[in-house]
């Protein structure tokens, strides 16, 4: 199995003014680089690019890769392979800041490295947390905005620090389950 990165596809995503230098390439729809997967855990994530690098999730660890020519920058691991990990997952961007809810917890980290900046722990209970698709996650200029079965976080982007948490328990019936696929 493989993800590929379709170099069309992203110079439409991005508007990247580099991808002016594989016009032609872009213009015939070639692969310009791919990515092997080391194993089959990997799902579905959507990648997320800023500055001319790519950033996705990808056998337990999230990726960094430079948008032009596939190189990777830099990995971190997000949980062991072995464990029950989701993968499917989407990748917030602010800033300097990716954004990652793993379910159980939320996480933040330095989009130059990788390094862990927080990580906030949300919840111990698995009956809070979707089983469909991915966790639903939104952003305004200083707060992240989780959903969970029957709850809304508004989170602080700098420290973790969960500021409010929303009932939805007027809006979601019973038996219903928030999440994207």
């Amino acid at each position: 199995m493989k993800i590929l990165i379709v170099f069309t596809l992203l110079c439409q995503i991005a508007y990247m003014t580099s991808c002016d230098n594989n016009s032609d390439i872009a213009m015939r729809g070639e692969v310009v680089w791919s990515v092997p997967n080391q194993n089959m855990l990997t799902v579905s994530t959507q990648p997320t690019i800023s500055n001319g690098r790519v950033f996705l999730i990808q056998d337990a660890n999230l990726n960094a890769y430079e948008l032009e020519d596939g190189e990777i920058i830099w990995k971190q691991q997000l949980c062991s392979q072995s464990s029950n990990c989701d993968y499917s997952r989407t990748i917030v961007q602010s800033g300097n800041q990716l954004f990652i809810d793993q379910g159980y917890s939320i996480k933040s980290f330095d989009i130059s490295d990788g390094s862990i900046l927080w990580n906030t722990q949300i919840t111990s209970n698995s009956e809070e947390i979707s089983g469909i698709g991915s966790p639903i996650m939104s952003q305004d200029d200083q707060y992240l905005y989780a959903g969970r079965k029957g709850y809304v976080l508004k989170i602080e982007k700098e420290t973790g620090q969960v500021i409010q948490r929303y009932t939805l328990n007027h809006l979601v019936p019973q038996g219903l389950t928030q999440g994207t696929s």
